[in-house]
């Protein structure tokens, strides 16, 4: 598997060349760093979560900075938040859950949740109420990618088993045009075993005329 730093390189020199539209996006990022106004202060998010962040989390914020301009860089539709961004979106469904008197603490990661809990640290967007978070609960898949439905909750399989496999699917399919989100098809192949009505997507890169990264499914 490539590094975290080998796949955002491999993604920015991509999006540079092929989708310049979207790379004018990662205003915070210089040929796959951060600049220094951007950089991570990783123990303050430490702080706000109550937890640390996994070695791979911690190493994209570091070198991405700010790539909330990046619309869609995330199969199918995710736009990555922000460290900002993602400590509201946490903060805000939290209080919610909380007034609902939800668990907020509970399962193993990559187990399904009902609510949205304490462990869970969004990374991306769709703008509809859909986001994708790192699950920072205990057990083998600790630090796997779910995505949350505020409509839905997090019922699905998982998206990707790290953040350093999401990049590494996300290079891959724009270097080398192949479908991404193969993991979470093959998840919910098995998990649906018995329900072949569940959709099951994979999807490809694909540039539009005016520049812009979108997915094909």
């Amino acid at each position: 598997m490539a590094t975290v730093e080998e796949s955002w390189t491999r993604i920015v020199t991509w999006l540079g060349d092929a989708a310049p539209a979207t790379a004018t996006g990662l205003r915070s990022t210089t040929r796959g760093h951060a600049t220094a106004d951007r950089a991570l202060d990783r123990a303050a998010v430490e702080r706000a979560l109550d937890r640390p962040l996994t070695p791979d989390l911690a190493e994209w914020w570091s070198l991405a900075g700010d790539a909330s301009g990046a619309e869609r860089l995330i199969p199918l539709e995710h736009t990555p938040l922000s460290v900002a961004a993602a400590l509201e979106v946490r903060r805000e469904r939290l209080d919610q859950h909380l007034r609902r008197g939800e668990s907020i603490v509970d399962g193993e990661a990559g187990e399904p949740s009902r609510g949205f809990q304490s462990a869970f640290v969004p990374i991306a967007g769709d703008g509809h109420g859909r986001y994708l978070f790192v699950d920072l609960r205990g057990g083998p898949l600790h630090g796997c990618v779910g995505e949350w439905d505020d409509v839905g909750s997090f019922v699905d399989v998982i998206s990707w088993p790290s953040v350093a496999e999401m990049l590494g699917d996300v290079a891959d399919a724009l270097v080398h045009g192949v479908p991404a989100l193969t993991f979470h098809a093959a998840g919910r192949l098995r998990h649906n075993a018995c329900h072949p009505e569940v959709p099951v997507l994979t999807c490809r890169a694909a540039v539009t005329p005016t520049g812009h990264l979108t997915w094909a499914t």
